[in-house]
């Protein structure tokens, strides 16, 4: 007897908790409409929206540099009446040119919000959550760039580093 006083005391306090039960959001606009339908006397109270953004992307740091070959060649011929000098080319030194190479290292960025709502404002709604969210996010990110939480996950993208590279096998292989 105790034991069904006790399962039947549990399901009193879950019931009246009110565990909620998981709806599309049209079902959560119709339940705002008409609370009846889902067996409730009231529309929902205390709306809270809840938005998380995660983008991964790059974040510029210190520009690297890297040497670019250039080369210069003169070609000289002499004309005269009575002689010639056949044309000659040689090659002028010229120092390298050095190009500054953009450095990017790799990024996680996240951000989370909470956004009160009511049902008139959930009824009125055209957007779908997702869009909600992403304008929400957007807004107070824009008004308050410390929300964003930056890690760095270990990649770093040279634009040169190719260049770079090619350059020093060229060097070990002679090839100029």
């Amino acid at each position: 007897m105790k034991k069904i006083l006790t399962i039947v005391t549990m399901l009193a306090t879950v019931l009246s908790m009110g565990y909620a039960t998981e709806l599309t959001f049209e079902q959560f606009k119709e339940s705002c409409r008409n609370p009846g339908a889902y067996g409730h006397q009231n529309p929902p109270t205390m709306i809270k929206l809840q938005c998380r953004n995660t983008k991964e992307g790059w974040q510029p740091i210190e520009s690297g540099s890297t040497g670019l070959a250039e080369s210069r060649f003169i070609t000289s011929e002499l004309f005269s009446s009575k002689h010639t000098v056949g044309a000659r080319t040689a090659e002028v030194n010229v120092p390298e040119r050095v190009a500054m190479c953009p450095r990017f290292r790799g990024v996680m960025e996240k951000a989370a919000i909470e956004v009160a709502l009511t049902c008139d404002q959930v009824l009125t709604e055209e957007r779908t959550l997702s869009q909600l969210c992403l304008d929400e996010i957007n807004s107070a990110i824009n008004e308050n760039p410390d929300l964003v939480e930056v890690t760095p996950n270990g990649a770093i993208f040279s634009v040169c580093s190719e260049q770079q590279q090619q350059q020093q096998q060229d060097q070990r292989t002679g090839r100029n």
